[in-house]
Protein backbone atom coordinates (compact mmCIF):
# COMPACT_ATOMS: atom_id res chain seq x y z
CA UNK A 1 0.00 0.00 0.00
CA UNK A 2 1.37 3.44 -0.93
CA UNK A 3 -0.06 6.80 0.05
CA UNK A 4 0.81 10.47 0.33
CA UNK A 5 0.07 12.24 3.59
CA UNK A 6 0.42 15.45 5.59
CA UNK A 7 0.90 15.65 9.34
CA UNK A 8 1.14 18.67 11.60
CA UNK A 9 4.75 19.72 12.10
CA UNK A 10 5.82 18.36 15.52
CA UNK A 11 6.84 21.60 17.25
CA UNK A 12 7.13 22.12 20.97
CA UNK A 13 7.23 25.04 23.37
CA UNK A 14 7.85 28.55 22.10
CA UNK A 15 8.75 27.16 18.67
CA UNK A 16 5.04 26.50 18.06
CA UNK A 17 4.32 30.23 17.94
CA UNK A 18 6.17 30.47 14.64
CA UNK A 19 5.47 26.97 13.30
CA UNK A 20 1.87 26.29 14.31
CA UNK A 21 0.61 26.11 10.70
CA UNK A 22 3.56 24.11 9.32
CA UNK A 23 2.99 20.62 7.94
CA UNK A 24 5.29 17.75 7.05
CA UNK A 25 4.44 15.90 3.85
CA UNK A 26 5.62 12.45 2.86
CA UNK A 27 4.96 9.30 0.91
CA UNK A 28 4.48 6.17 3.01
CA UNK A 29 4.78 2.64 1.69
CA UNK A 30 3.47 -0.30 3.73
CA UNK A 31 4.67 -3.80 2.82
CA UNK A 32 3.09 -6.76 4.63
CA UNK A 33 4.13 -10.40 4.39
CA UNK A 34 4.19 -13.38 6.74
CA UNK A 35 2.82 -11.43 9.71
CA UNK A 36 5.51 -8.75 9.32
CA UNK A 37 5.14 -5.08 8.40
CA UNK A 38 7.76 -2.88 6.76
CA UNK A 39 7.23 0.89 6.53
CA UNK A 40 9.17 3.14 4.16
CA UNK A 41 8.93 6.95 4.17
CA UNK A 42 10.11 8.92 1.12
CA UNK A 43 9.60 12.36 -0.43
CA UNK A 44 9.74 13.98 3.02
CA UNK A 45 9.17 17.71 2.75
CA UNK A 46 7.61 20.70 4.45
CA UNK A 47 4.78 23.09 3.73
CA UNK A 48 3.55 26.31 5.29
CA UNK A 49 1.13 28.87 3.86
CA UNK A 50 1.99 32.51 3.14
CA UNK A 51 1.11 34.86 5.97
CA UNK A 52 0.40 38.54 6.43
CA UNK A 53 0.39 40.57 9.61
CA UNK A 54 -0.13 44.31 9.92
CA UNK A 55 2.66 44.53 12.48
CA UNK A 56 5.08 41.92 11.04
CA UNK A 57 4.44 42.29 7.30
CA UNK A 58 4.17 39.41 4.87
CA UNK A 59 6.00 36.11 4.68
CA UNK A 60 5.96 33.85 1.61
CA UNK A 61 4.69 30.31 1.80
CA UNK A 62 6.91 27.29 1.27
CA UNK A 63 6.49 23.83 -0.23
CA UNK A 64 9.79 22.02 -0.62
CA UNK A 65 12.49 19.93 1.01
CA UNK A 66 13.34 20.00 4.70
CA UNK A 67 16.10 22.58 5.12
CA UNK A 68 17.53 21.94 8.58
CA UNK A 69 18.70 18.86 10.45
CA UNK A 70 16.64 19.93 13.48
CA UNK A 71 13.43 19.98 11.41
CA UNK A 72 14.27 16.58 9.87
CA UNK A 73 14.92 15.09 13.31
CA UNK A 74 11.55 16.36 14.58
CA UNK A 75 9.74 15.04 11.50
CA UNK A 76 11.45 11.63 11.70
CA UNK A 77 10.26 11.27 15.30
CA UNK A 78 6.70 12.07 14.25
CA UNK A 79 6.90 9.59 11.35
CA UNK A 80 8.15 6.92 13.73
CA UNK A 81 5.15 7.58 15.99
CA UNK A 82 2.80 7.51 12.98
CA UNK A 83 4.25 4.18 11.88
CA UNK A 84 3.92 2.68 15.35
CA UNK A 85 0.30 3.82 15.52
CA UNK A 86 -0.44 2.20 12.15
CA UNK A 87 1.22 -1.07 13.18
CA UNK A 88 -0.78 -1.17 16.44
CA UNK A 89 -3.99 -0.51 14.52
CA UNK A 90 -3.30 -3.26 11.99
CA UNK A 91 -2.44 -5.77 14.70
CA UNK A 92 -5.53 -4.90 16.74
CA UNK A 93 -7.98 -5.46 13.86
CA UNK A 94 -9.58 -8.83 13.42
CA UNK A 95 -9.12 -10.63 10.10
CA UNK A 96 -12.77 -11.59 10.08
CA UNK A 97 -14.07 -8.01 10.23
CA UNK A 98 -16.17 -7.04 7.25
CA UNK A 99 -15.23 -3.60 5.95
Amino acid sequence: MIGNALIKYPCSGIECLAKNDWQARFTMRVDMKDNKIKLTFTNIGMYWPPTFSVTMGSSPGYDGPVNTQGDMTAIKGALHDTGNSLVRSLKAGKASQNW
